[in-house]
């Protein structure tokens, strides 16, 4: 089972996802990444547990994170207001 904690004091929505229910910090194993979303909150990247890129100088460059997926809203006008559609971009494993 994973869990996605709220991480507080951010910009835009920002998510810790974890394998332990009340785990706040990145620093064990059982943390597996972060979901993030753009500043209009239509837009959602899947990361890893690395390291942001523009923090190069505090680690080395096989820290570094990567996108695992992109979770994308769009809004269609309809009879009865606006529905959500989701789009799901996920690299294909082979």
């Amino acid at each position: 089972m994973l869990y996605a904690k709220k991480r507080a004091f951010n910009k835009t929505a920002n998510y810790l996802i974890s394998m332990e229910k009340n785990k706040t910090t990145r620093n064990n194993d059982v943390c597996l990444g972060k979901l993030r979303a753009n500043p209009e909150g239509d837009k959602y990247i899947l990361y890893d547990n690395g390291e942001n890129f523009t923090k190069i100088g505090s680690f080395t460059k096989d820290k570094i994170r990567t996108e695992l997926g992109i979770f994308s809203y769009r809004y269609e006008p309809c009879n009865v207001g606006n529905i959500r559609k989701m789009i799901v971009i996920v690299p294909s494993l082979t």
